[in-house]
């Protein structure tokens, strides 16, 4: 970014009581950028769904695991989306985005030439991505497709679903966005299961330093759904 032409500023929506920021800054001088800023964490998600809406454009510099929720929610919600080059992400977004890789200059050249798109070459893109996501992504359709998988047509019901889980206290905390939360939220809702059991599963030592606060470090069932 920082070897971009653009006069449009850069906001960082992320933790910036890390090791990493001051490495960051440390490596690149970012500070001397006046186009770049770091304005922390942001949990409320109506004023995310505002940041989103209003953004010029969304990065998403993820290169592995799958599909992402917080790129499905810029697709949706954002004119203009810049992505790394890599399967799992053109998988999504198909030709709804703009792809950069990692290639010297590859990014600042991309943000150069969004410059220069017309209102109606944004406007275009913006379509595509809110088709693709109405398409392939929208909730009812996911959590059909997994009752389908998991219900089987002959079964009068289902006896009991277990989701040995690590993160309901961030569901909590920033919002069903998840498609595990979403098939809690559906199967807790359907008649034909008969009981469900969540509990906090067992981390390592590692995982509750990393996230402390978050998860806990035994055995905790933190729902139960009887019939």
């Amino acid at each position: 970014y920082m070897k971009s032409q653009t006069e449009k500023d850069f906001v960082l929506i992320t933790n910036i009581e890390n090791s990493f920021y001051e490495k960051l800054q440390r490596e690149t001088d970012f500070l001397s950028d006046d186009r770049i800023k770091f304005v922390g964490t942001v949990y409320d998600q109506d004023l995310l769904k505002y940041i989103r809406e209003n953004a010029f454009a969304y990065f998403h510099g993820h290169e592995v695991g799958g599909t992402n929720p917080s790129l499905l929610e810029a697709l949706f919600s954002t004119q203009l989306n810049l992505l790394l080059d890599v399967p799992f992400n053109k998988e999504v977004s198909m030709d709804s985005a703009l792809y950069w890789d990692k290639r010297p200059d590859s990014l600042a050249q991309l943000i150069d030439y969004t410059d220069h798109l017309s209102n109606q070459q944004i406007s275009k893109l913006k379509l595509k991505a809110s088709n693709r996501i109405a398409s392939s992504y929208n909730w009812d359709l996911i959590i059909n497709l997994y009752e389908k998988f998991l219900m089987k047509d002959e079964m009068d019901f289902m006896d009991l679903v277990i989701f040995p889980f690590h993160d309901y206290k961030k569901w909590i905390k920033e919002g069903f966005r998840t498609r595990d939360a979403h098939l809690f939220q559906s199967l807790k809702e359907n008649s034909k299961v008969n009981r469900i059991i969540i509990f906090n599963r067992p981390v390592s030592i590692v995982e509750a330093t990393l996230r402390k606060g978050w998860i806990t470090s035994k055995d905790n069932i933190i729902f139960n759904k009887k019939i």
